[in-house]
């Protein structure tokens, strides 16, 4: 059985992997990530390509040694776990985004990181943009883990895009989610966050170092006599 160190990724499925081989370091020795893809874009109906495909030995050891994450393919809707009234919030109830959808679009949609080592920092920035046609309200909330903290990022003048109000319409707020593992275990949590219509998740996922059994994707047997030893 061999040992499947995580690494190589772009930038989580989903879709913002975190990977130390493919991101700046930061002061004190920890990585954050960086993006180089289409942030927004429309929703992906249905079931995850290539989910219930058949996979061989080959398939999932190489998936473990360098676990990659389609930036451009599935994009799925994030989950809502609860509607408000929005009249509590605004006088603007009208909302050109459709209620099964949040209205601000995360990106990823998924923050995922790997080839992590204890007692380090890591960092990978999460994206939202307001897609409706008024200015929104948006709040992230604490995240109840030891190992996972969030934070708005700041502008130069020193206040955050949360902190200056509404969020004009198709501009976006950026928000700094830092990782410090104690093991190379893996972590999980899901991040709450709060517009002036719902709340919905983003998960957050941290996979360690795994096993995996190596052997051939396949095993021929020669031709041989019935009950022949």
């Amino acid at each position: 059985m061999q040992r499947q160190p995580h690494g190589g990724v772009p930038p989580a499925s989903g879709e913002l992997p975190c990977n130390p081989k493919t991101l700046k370091t930061t002061r004190d020795g920890g990585t954050i990530s960086s993006i180089a893809t289409v942030r927004y874009k429309k929703y992906t109906e249905g079931e995850e390509p290539g989910k219930d495909d058949k996979k061989y030995p080959s398939n999932i050891v190489g998936k473990l040694a360098n676990p990659t994450l389609p930036l451009d393919g599935w994009r799925p809707k994030p989950r809502i776990i609860e509607l408000l009234n929005m009249a509590d919030f605004t006088h603007e109830t009208a909302c050109a985004v459709d209620v099964d959808e949040p209205i601000f679009q995360p990106f990823p949609s998924q923050l995922d990181f790997f080839g992590f080592e204890p007692f380090k920092k890591y960092e990978a920035m999460l994206y939202l943009r307001n897609n409706d046609k008024f200015g929104r309200r948006v709040k992230v909330l604490p995240i109840n883990s030891p190992y996972f903290s969030i934070a708005a990022a700041k502008k130069k003048g020193g206040k955050s895009d949360e902190e200056s109000g509404k969020i004009a319409s198709g501009m976006e707020v950026q928000y700094k989610v830092t990782f410090t593992p104690k093991t190379t275990d893996d972590y999980g949590v899901d991040l709450i966050v709060a517009t002036e219509r719902e709340k919905f998740t983003i998960p957050i996922r941290a996979v360690g170092v795994q096993g995996a059994l190596n052997f051939p994707d396949e095993i021929i047997f020669e031709q041989t006599v019935v009950k022949d030893t």
